[in-house]
């Protein structure tokens, strides 16, 4: 009872506008049924104009520690009085309302409650792959990673159960190491210039674990998602934890780079992909920043001026930091208004 209302508090900083920068969507429907596969950003676009907002909104109630608790089934209505919007959502014969003064009334009634999850920030189906996958390194740890130079029955490739040799292990203390094959380099456009390095994909073969320590060393292999060929590089397993509970919100600071690749081998951005962006952690970038992607204008002939013209960027899109290194981040495409490619800029939102 407790986690819905909070969540049912939690979508109401999703409609309730809280300042003039929060504008109600004018094309907002009278009344919304919430379904499987929706997620808290395309409920919120629903209501109000900018979803990122709502993070803004929801940082006013403290008592509000996660987000997930709106589900399907759930009845959201918003209607306008006084002026002030009022939420209303109606869960298993229950009409719970919000009133403009945040006073709660919940009108009894016998609702059995479906054991069912709760809709997603974003579709974690879209990302699921790059959360944990791939890591990008700096290319001098790769290049200097302790790596396989066989197996012990001579064969060409590994996979689970198998039993590998490796070079290069510094540790005995160190046991279990993630598999990785080296993969694209990333980059930083400059303006004639040449680029900058920022980093190589690593792209995750599988993980091995310590039996017998010495050059080489013997290692069983406990996972492969492929099979592990001579020269895949060992790095010690980083155990991080993914929050599926991604808060939307904007950076602090202004932050402004490019797309620079598409993940999952195609070429076209378009929404609910993947892309890389040429800035990360060290320059301010964090898990759940919202960013705007700007679509290079066209060129026009001038013919009072007799030259070619460049066209003002447009708003093409919106994204959401999902992973974030050093120098790169992995981001979500979330709307999308035009075309948009590689290359194109991506910067905080402007009042």
């Amino acid at each position: 009872m407790f986690t819905r209302l909070i969540g049912i508090l939690l979508l109401t900083t999703l409609l309730m506008p809280a300042s003039a920068e929060v504008e109600l969507n004018p094309q907002r429907p009278e009344r919304y049924v919430v379904v499987s596969g929706d997620t808290l950003w395309d409920i919120a676009g629903k209501f109000i104009t900018y979803p990122w907002l709502w993070t803004e909104l929801w940082h006013a109630n403290p008592q509000i520690e996660n987000p997930n608790f709106i589900y399907p089934g759930d009845i959201i209505t918003l209607r306008i009085v006084n002026g002030q919007p009022l939420p209303e959502i109606t869960r298993g014969g229950a009409v719970t309302k919000i009133s403009p003064v945040g006073v709660v009334k919940l009108w009894p009634t016998i609702r059995k409650s479906p054991l069912v999850e709760p809709v997603p920030t974003i579709p974690l189906d879209a990302i699921q792959s790059f959360l944990s996958q791939t890591r990008v390194s700096s290319v001098d740890e790769l290049e200097h990673a302790a790596y396989v130079i066989g197996q012990t029955d001579h064969r060409l490739a590994s996979v689970t159960g198998d039993s590998i040799y490796v070079r290069g292990l510094t540790s005995s203390t160190v046991t279990h190491y993630g598999v990785y094959r080296a993969g694209r380099t990333y980059e930083r456009p400059l303006n004639d210039k040449p680029p900058v390095l920022l980093g190589m994909e690593a792209t995750f073969i599988g993980e091995v674990e310590l039996q017998h320590a010495g050059d080489p060393a013997t290692l069983l292999v406990t996972r492969s998602v492929t099979e592990m060929l001579a020269g895949d590089r060992l790095l010690p397993n980083a155990l991080a934890s993914f929050n599926s509970n991604f808060m939307p919100h904007l950076p602090s600071t202004p932050i402004e780079g490019h797309i620079i690749q598409v993940l999952g081998g195609v070429s076209n951005v378009t929404r609910l992909q993947s892309v890389v962006i040429d800035r990360g952690k060290e320059d301010g970038l964090e898990v759940g920043h919202v960013l705007v992607i700007d679509h290079a204008g066209g060129t026009v002939d001038d013919p009072f001026a007799h030259k070619t013209t460049v066209l003002p960027p447009e708003v093409a899109g919106t994204l959401m930091i999902f992973r974030v290194f050093d120098r790169v981040s992995y981001a979500l495409v979330l709307e999308e208004r035009k075309a948009m490619s590689v290359l194109d800029v991506v910067h905080t939102p402007k009042p």
